[in-house]
Formats: structure tokens, C-alpha cells, sequence
């Protein structure tokens, strides 16, 4: 009997247009295409993650509408990053029921980058929940995550759909490619912002700041005058930052985080996937959504399954010819 070919599939990152793999994986499981390795970064470390312990297309995206992603943002005094991560790895941990590499049903491998040696980090054994929290750690926004002698950042800053590493391992290899070609800054920052989850976001990073400046001069036992008090309460101070009108001199950090990483990402993918082409390159259109609009899942999964149908005959043919 003829040995089936090996498929692999490789997830790129690219924060919430990462969630239309849920809908590329909806279509392979409807034609009974079987994915025997998976590789991701970023976002696709969370979903290869996921899928490899066992959870299939329709319970990943129950997960993905039912999540409250604001509650997983546990957000810290600005110094390595703006959020510590933890919660998210903790949730992770327990969604994938703390399976090791081993452990997983198919067999997966993740990359982070490591910041001291420069070099990328590929993790296929041991703790899976601290390897994806090490490749979905943006620099500027999740703080690193420190092991061993290691100082580990997302993954797609040096990789961003990692075809490479499962070239040699499989015969056939799809890639999901959720790169973005960035707007101008100028339109970027002036554009009117229609995510509530983003909204959200700002109004608890905002509240956060100031509780910890608060909490600082608690310690410091510095008492200051009433009124002063009631002036820069959290709740005061919110306000008075909600009211400021956003202009080119004070652009969002998130804004100049995300404006930075697309760009990068974007020349560093196509020269990656140069030197290490897929034998089916997936990738959906994502247009009318924002890299942060996690609360536009379904949009996202449809687009997924949309791109996925439009090449599933060229997929057939590539496994098949094999």
C-alpha cells in the first residue's frame, strides 16, 4: 500500500487576523484533509496549539466568540512591555489541559526569537502554554519571557509564517499568511476607531497606569491635599484623557507598536517565503478588520473559510500528486 503523504501546516502570526485559521482549518476537516505536523508563531502558536491538543474547528471558534479577551490583558507599569502575559499563558495552559509537546496529538512546533543571541527559538518539547507565551510576546506590548539564559519575544520578528522549519519534515506544506499591507501613519492615526474591544482596552490600560501611580504614593506614604486627590483619581483623570483629541504629535503606542511590527514583518515574510516556499500559500482577505479587533472573530473565520474553499481543489491536487 502507498504511504500517505505528509501535510504540514504553518501558521503565521498576525494578532487577530490569526483567528481566520479557525476557517481554514474548518475546510480541511470538511475534506478530510489530515494535518500530520504543525509549526506557528504569535497567534498561530496560540491556534496550532490549541488544534494539536485535540480541540477541532467548530469548539476553537465557540472559545474564540465566547472569550473575554479585555479580562486576559493583564496590563503593568511600562517597563519591558505593557502587559505581563500571565494571564493569557494561564489560560492557554488550562484551555490545552497543561499537555506537554509530547503529549499533544499532533505533533507541533513553536518559534520565539531570542533577543540576547538574536536568533530564533524553535520549542517541540516540554511545557507547551510557556513556549506559546514566549512567541506571542510583541516587543513593546507583552513583557519577554526570561528562561534559562534566554530573553524570548514573538516569534515573527524573525519568522513570521515558519515554512522553514517543516520543509524537511513534510511532503506537502500549507501556509496560512495573514501578513497586512500597513496604511500611512498619518491615516492610521487619524482614523476613527470602531472596536469596542479596543475602546476597552485603552479605557483599562489608562486605568491601570494611574491605580499604579496611585498604589506608589500610597507607599511612599506621600499624602497629598484632598482636592489635589480627587484631581488625579483614576476615574477623574480617565475622563480628562477620553476628552483629548487624538492629533499626529500624540499618537497611540499600540498604534506606533503595531505601524513598526506590520512593516517589519511584512518584508521579512516575503523574504522568508522566498527562501522557503509553501506548496499552497492561504491568505484570506482581512480588509475590513484591524490587528486588534478580536471582537470581529466570526468576520474573521468566515474570511478563512472563504480563502481556504477558493484553493481547495489546488490543495487536493498537491496532496494527491505526492
Amino acid at each position: 500500500m502507498k504511504k500517505r503523504p505528509k501535510i504540514g501546516l504553518a501558521i503565521g502570526g498576525g494578532a487577530a487576523y490569526g483567528l481566520s485559521a479557525i476557517g481554514v482549518l474548518r475546510v480541511l476537516e470538511e475534506y478530510k484533509i489530515p494535518i500530520d505536523i504543525i509549526s506557528g508563531t504569535s497567534i498561530g502558536a496560540v491556534i496550532g496549539a490549541l488544534y494539536a491538543s485535540g480541540m477541532r474547528s467548530f469548539s476553537l471558534e465557540d472559545e474564540v466568540l465566547s472569550t473575554q479577551w479585555r479580562e486576559l490583558l493583564d496590563f503593568i507599569l511600562p517597563e519591558k512591555g505593557l502587559v505581563s502575559g500571565k494571564k493569557v499563558e494561564e489560560h492557554i495552559r488550562e484551555l490545552i489541559n497543561n499537555k506537554t509537546f509530547e503529549e499533544l496529538d499532533i505533533p507541533l512546533l513553536i518559534t520565539a526569537v531570542d533577543i540576547v543571541e538574536g536568533k530564533e527559538v524553535v520549542f517541540y518539547k516540554g511545557d507547551v502554554a510557556t513556549a506559546v507565551r514566549a512567541s506571542i510576546s510583541i516587543p513593546g506590548v507583552f513583557t519577554p519571557v526570561e528562561m534559562d539564559d534566554l530573553i524570548l519575544v514573538d516569534g515573527g520578528v524573525l519568522d513570521p509564517i515558519p515554512t522553514g522549519i517543516l520543509k524537511k519534515r513534510c511532503n506537502t506544506l500549507i501556509a496560512l499568511d495573514f501578513m497586512r499591507k500597513t496604511k500611512p501613519v498619518a491615516y492610521a492615526s487619524s482614523e476613527k476607531e470602531n472596536s469596542e474591544l479596543l475602546e476597552g482596552i485603552k479605557q483599562d490600560f489608562i486605568e491601570t497606569e494611574l491605580k499604579c501611580i496611585e498604589d506608589h504614593l500610597k507607599r511612599g506614604k506621600i499624602n497629598l491635599p484632598r482636592s489635589f486627590r480627587w484631581f488625579v483619581s483614576p476615574k477623574s483623570l480617565y475622563k480628562n484623557v477620553k476628552k483629548k483629541p487624538l492629533s499626529l504629535s500624540s499618537l497611540k503606542i499600540l498604534e506606533v507598536t503595531k505601524q513598526s511590527h506590520n512593516l517589519m514583518m511584512n518584508e521579512v515574510a516575503e523574504l522568508k517565503l522566498l527562501l522557503n516556499p509553501p506548496s499552497i500559500r492561504i491568505k484570506p482577505d482581512l480588509s475590513k478588520m484591524e490587528w486588534l479587533d478580536f471582537d470581529k472573530g466570526e468576520y474573521a473565520i468566515k474570511q478563512g473559510e472563504a480563502a481556504a474553499r477558493a484553493q481547495i481543489n489546488k490543495i487536493i491536487k498537491a496532496v494527491k500528486k505526492r
